[in-house]
Order: C-alpha cells, then sequence, then structure tokens
C-alpha cells in the first residue's frame, strides 16, 4: 500500500500502471516545472514478493522495470543477499535466489540502497528467527544522484519490519536574481592599459569632498568605513552588466552549443518534411550531443577546481 501526503498532492498527479498482484507501480508527475533531474516525472514500484511452493510470485522483469524515468523499487523482496547482511551464513538455494534478484536489478540499472548488515525484519520470537534483511530499497541510474539519505526509523508499527525513509531531493527549480556579471567588467583597454572611466571614477572617489575619507582615529574608522565601503560597491556595481537568469539559463552553454543545436534542429525538421538528409541529421545529432556533454564535464571540472567554500 502507497501513501501519498496531502501536503505534496497540490504540486503533483500520478497514474497507477497495471502490473502484476504483488506490485504496485506509481508515476507521480509533477504538475509544473520539473520534479527529478531533468524530468517531469517519477516511478515507485512496491514489492510484495512472496514465497509460494518454493517459487516466487513476483518476475525479475516486473520487480525491475528497465526505464530512463528515474524510478525508486521498494518491497518486501523476501530474498537474502550477501551484501545486505553480510553476517549471516546463506544456504546455496539462499544465495542464488538474491544473486539472481540483485543481479537482473544490476541488469536493468538498479543499485541498492540498503545499509550493509542494517537489518529490516525483528521477528516476534528471536529464539526462533535472527534478525534479517528482507526489506530493498533501490533506485536506477537516473534517480540514483538525487538520493540522499537511506536510513531505518526503529518505531513500532504492529509488524515485525521497520520502518525505512529515502529522502530524495526534488528538482522544484529556483531561480537566481539578477546580479552583476563581474567578469564583464571592462577593466582594462586593449592596449592593456586601466579603463579611463574606472580610473577616473576612482580617481573622483578619492579625491572628491563626498568620497573617500582619511582615517587617522579608531573612531573615525568605525564612522566611515561602511559608509565608503558601500559607496565602493555601489561604483563597481555600476560598472557591471546585469546578469538576468531565466528558468532555461545554464551557465556552461555557449554559442558554439546554439549554433550546433540550430544545425541539428533543422536537419531533423528536413527529415520530418519529406524524409531525405537521415544521415546529416544523425551526424549533426551527434556533433550536438558531443558538444553538449564536454561543455558541461569542462565546466563541471572548473567549478570543482575553483570552487570556495561558499559555493558548495
Amino acid at each position: 500500500m502507497i501513501y501519498v501526503s496531502l501536503r505534496v498532492m497540490v504540486g503533483i498527479s500520478f497514474v497507477l500502471v497495471p502490473m502484476e498482484e504483488d506490485v504496485l507501480y506509481l508515476r507521480i508527475f509533477a504538475k509544473e516545472g520539473r520534479l527529478v533531474g531533468n524530468g517531469r516525472s517519477l516511478g515507485l514500484v512496491n514489492v510484495y514478493n512472496r514465497v509460494v511452493d518454493g517459487g516466487n510470485t513476483v518476475s525479475l522483469e516486473t520487480a525491475f522495470v528497465e526505464t530512463n524515468e528515474p524510478t525508486l523499487v521498494v518491497g518486501d523482496m523476501n530474498c537474502h543477499t550477501a551484501f545486505t547482511d553480510p553476517l549471516r551464513e546463506l544456504g546455496h538455494g539462499e544465495r542464488r535466489r538474491g544473486e539472481l534478484y540483485m543481479r537482473t536489478a544490476a541488469l536493468n540499472g538498479y543499485n541498492i540502497l540498503n545499509t550493509p548488515g542494517v537489518y529490516t525484519r525483528f521477528p516476534d520470537n528471536p529464539e526462533l528467527h535472527r534478525p534479517s534483511v528482507l526489506d530493498y530499497t533501490l533506485a536506477n541510474a537516473a534517480l540514483l544522484p538525487k538520493v540522499s539519505r537511506w536510513r531505518d526509523i526503529f518505531q513500532r508499527t504492529g509488524s515485525d519490519h521497520i520502518v525505512i525513509v529515502t529522502d530524495i531531493n526534488s528538482e522544484e527549480v529556483e531561480l537566481a536574481t539578477p546580479s552583476p556579471d563581474w567578469d564583464k567588467i571592462t577593466w582594462r583597454t586593449e592596449e592593456g592599459q586601466l579603463n579611463p572611466l574606472i580610473e577616473e571614477a576612482l580617481k573622483e572617489y578619492r579625491c572628491g569632498g563626498a568620497g573617500y575619507k582619511k582615517i587617522s582615529e579608531a573612531q573615525d574608522a568605525i564612522d566611515n568605513f561602511q559608509t565608503s565601503l558601500n559607496r565602493l560597491i555601489h561604483l563597481v556595481r555600476s560598472w557591471a552588466p546585469m546578469k538576468k537568469p531565466m528558468r532555461w539559463s545554464k551557465a556552461w552553454w555557449t554559442p558554439e552549443i546554439t549554433e550546433l543545436r540550430r544545425i541539428y534542429t533543422a536537419a531533423a525538421r528536413r527529415v520530418g518534411r519529406n524524409g531525405t538528409g537521415v544521415e546529416e541529421r544523425d551526424k549533426a545529432k551527434k556533433e550536438y550531443r558531443s558538444a553538449l556533454n564536454k561543455t558541461k564535464r569542462v565546466h563541471w571540472d572548473d567549478f570543482l577546481a575553483n570552487a570556495k567554500k561558499n559555493d558548495v
């Protein structure tokens, strides 16, 4: 069973995807903006894998849906693995069944989020059965980077299974406010000389009657520092053009990518109109995608190399 909080219902819609009897597949859509990553949707698969007559009620292909949509698989898998329960001595059948499930999950792009050694089931009679890991949480490649934490909550629920919480970072976009583009200040001329306009403004700031004031006493420093600093900041801000970010602004976007996108879009439209130029379209798409990935990577590497504590 899946419960959806009323607090988030106003911002999402969802649809149930018909699956097997013991599987509930819920697709959640953001009404506005993005939900996770670049997508507006999130898949949630809830599995209760019962063991009946030595077999499982949920097929591997159903449990681990192969999809590019960010998807989370949760539920009672009723299988054991050495990764999640390293202290358990697994029988041959237990090991084979658990490895089969997790191998299929990995082949379909899913990663186990469970913390190794954290039990998810505590039997009512510990003298007959030991604690074990039967409940699993798995995220596919599209969702994994957005998972911030997997944690267990040891609170009684009337069940012998514990409560598990998976925190996912939403991609609700907050637009940056307009700000000065400091990198575009023309500090120097092409000859390497200080920009005459800036030089004149700084001279006026230092020598003007209402500008810089010489500090000789401690009290003068207290009285004048903030006023002088504010005037200097205002002066420098007046030299910088303003950045006006939009929802679609990308710090790594370049004119080259704009041109490659134009070429690819034109080729794709031509193929759509008369079916000609398929090879040109595919070549343009490959170059466009390659430039996108390269520019993103270079921008990210540059950010990491120059990041300061306030950037992280």
